[in-house]
């Protein structure tokens, strides 16, 4: 028979275990330099979160504006200016979202009206473990051993470790590039330059004057017409190449072109019909469309 005493004692334990659970510690080192896209040290509008992407998503540059939907927080932190570094702790939970084995992100992030800066990254290793309240000892994440890097970049020896990355939505550059500008629809061209707005969004061109846009070469190969766009990292616009044979219907996809190759710094598509004296004559042209929300 347990006495009074001893069973308060075995409550008490209980409940302080399960108090403890087990820790997740995730930071970035000490000493270190972080530095934004412009090569200006990270402030206190940083924010480090977390978490992992629901439903089985799987984050890429092209989806970058799905991003936030799927995400789910476990833990948040601000950069810590003095100490130039991020640090949280947090205690594993299991749930429907941090299920066991799903792949744990780090994601740091400041937002303006007219910009973002993101880095997202993680080890291959760092997997939601299963929530056991008796297990005291810590998993340590941390960004030096992130060898999976989606956006931003981290250096794993040297005086800089994280480099955050430009992210920009339409509205966001429509707030920087155009405000006061009665054109500033996606298919607008205020400059008089023949591309429309959301195209030198797209390509981050200046919308009302200045250089001309990057050279998008067209060329023929095995005679077929291929085009190669320069793509700008962090721009969320979706790029397609479409080709036609009249200039009036515009299309693409499976049998009607060829994608060679689809980088996060450029996209080269080809025509899958040849473009010769005995064939239809053929045209090719770059669309750019806002995703959906």
């Amino acid at each position: 028979m347990i006495s009074p005493s001893r069973w308060l004692w075995c409550v008490s334990w209980l409940a302080g275990t399960a108090i403890q659970a087990q820790p997740i510690i995730w930071s970035s080192s000490t000493q270190k330099s972080n530095n934004d896209s412009l090569g200006s040290q990270m402030d206190a509008g940083f924010s480090f979160q977390l978490g992992v992407f629901r439903n089985g998503f799987t984050p890429t540059l092209s989806n970058l504006s799905q991003w936030p939907a799927h995400w789910e927080m476990a833990g948040n932190t601000t950069y810590n200016v003095s100490a130039s570094r991020f640090t949280g702790q947090i205690n594993a939970t299991n749930n429907q979202t941090f299920a066991a084995g799903t792949p744990a992100w780090v994601f740091g992030f400041r937002d303006t009206p007219t910009g973002s800066e993101w880095i997202l990254f993680r080890h291959t290793t760092w997997l939601w473990p299963q929530a056991d309240p008796l297990n005291p000892f810590p998993l340590s994440w941390s960004a030096s051993a992130a060898n999976q890097i989606v956006i931003g970049s981290i250096q794993p020896s040297g005086p800089l470790q994280m480099t955050s990355a430009e992210v920009k939505s339409w509205p966001q550059w429509q707030t920087a590039e155009l405000t006061g500008e009665s054109a500033n629809g996606p298919n607008h061209d205020p400059d008089g330059d023949g591309i429309p707005n959301l195209i030198e969004f797209a390509l981050a061109t200046p919308p009302r004057s200045g250089p001309p846009t990057p050279a998008i070469p067209v060329t023929h190969v095995d005679g077929r017409l291929e085009m190669s766009v320069p793509r700008k990292i962090g721009r969320m616009v979706n790029l397609s190449i479409e080709v036609s044979s009249n200039l009036t219907d515009w299309q693409s996809g499976l049998g009607i072109t060829q994608e060679i190759s689809n980088t996060p710094t450029a996209l080269t598509v080809r025509d899958a019909h040849p473009d010769t004296p005995l064939a239809s004559r053929r045209f090719i042209r770059l669309r750019a469309t806002l995703p959906t929300p």
